[in-house]
Parts: structure tokens; sequence; C-alpha cells
């Protein structure tokens, strides 16, 4: 496909929020539309360049319209990503949403990674969904495979992510609570 991206006059990766009919003009709602509700860097290694992008592959089952215009954003962002990175680099994943546009299970982009020297730790929110916590699970031993110092774990989000929030947005609240 084209590369939809001016990459000659911007270097900055802009995409479009996630959710069909969207207008930030007139947007005075209290749910978050961040970016790591749908894309994160997962490292296998300690190098600069050894870290691939997860990115999501929206699933809306009980709305077919809603599914396709969820698809539509996606592909014209992935072909963004693809203008920055190489296919390889781009893992996809579901996420599951309703015909609100609210993610109904904690999604898996969400997540902590602590570093420490080139060891890394990955927290990853439970996705409540076998097939999604086996392909992650598949896609970290791979990583491990190559590269030992990676460890990862699931945790129950499921109270934040009904609060619209999820891990990282309750690690950042630590500091602030001691």
């Amino acid at each position: 496909k084209e590369n939809i991206y001016d990459l000659e006059h911007s270097k900055f990766l802009s995409l479009l929020v996630y959710l069909p009919d969207y207008n930030i003009d007139n947007y005075y709602g209290t749910d978050v539309h961040h970016i790591d509700e749908i894309l994160t860097l997962i490292p296998y290694g300690p190098n600069k360049n050894d870290y691939n992008i997860w990115f999501y592959n929206p699933v809306c089952s009980e709305d077919r319209l809603y599914q396709t215009k969820l698809k539509e954003i996606q592909q014209y962002n992935l072909l963004i990503l693809l203008g920055f990175f190489p296919k390889e680099k781009i893992k996809l994943f579901k996420l599951y949403f309703n015909p609100e546009g609210k993610i109904i299970k904690p999604p898996i982009f969400n997540r902590v990674i602590l570093r420490r020297e080139n060891k890394f730790k990955i927290i990853f929110p439970e996705p409540f969904d076998d097939e999604i916590k086996e392909l992650v699970q598949y896609e970290m031993e791979n990583y491990i495979q190559k590269y030992e110092h990676i460890e990862y774990n699931f945790i129950d989000t499921s109270e934040l992510h009904d609060y619209y929030g999820n891990i990282h947005c309750g690690f950042k609240s630590f500091p602030k609570l001691l």
C-alpha cells in the first residue's frame, strides 16, 4: 500500500484518535483517548532498536457498522506506522470495543516496563481473554529465548479499567500517595 504520511516534512508520528466520529472541537466528556490504549513498545533486548510495536486490531462484534469504522481508522493508522517502521516490527493484538466506543477488557498496551541496567520487568494487565493472553505469552517467550533478562507477568487491573484507567495510571499515582 501507498505511504500516506509525509515523512519529508514531518518527523513526528501522529495517529488519528481511534474512535469513529470523534471530534476534539466539541468533546467535553471524561473519557481518555491516549495512544497507550492502542499501542505500546515492548523491548526484546538491551539495544536502542531492540523493540517491537504492539498495535491494536479492533473488534466490535455487537455492531458491524461500528466495527467497519473502527477498522478503517486502525488501517489508516497502521499505514502511518508502516511509513516509520518495518512491517516485521509491528505485532497486532485484538482489542474489544462496545458500540459506544468503550474498550471492554483491560488492554495489554497499558503495561508498565521497569528497567534496571539491561534487565526488564514487564507487567501487563490481565486481558481476561485466553487468545490474547496466549499471544502475549508466545511473543514474550520468543523474546526471552533471544534475551534472557526479561521477565513478565499479568495482574488484575479490572477495577482501574472500570474507572477508565489502567496499570500505568495506578503506578504513576504511587508517588502522589506516599
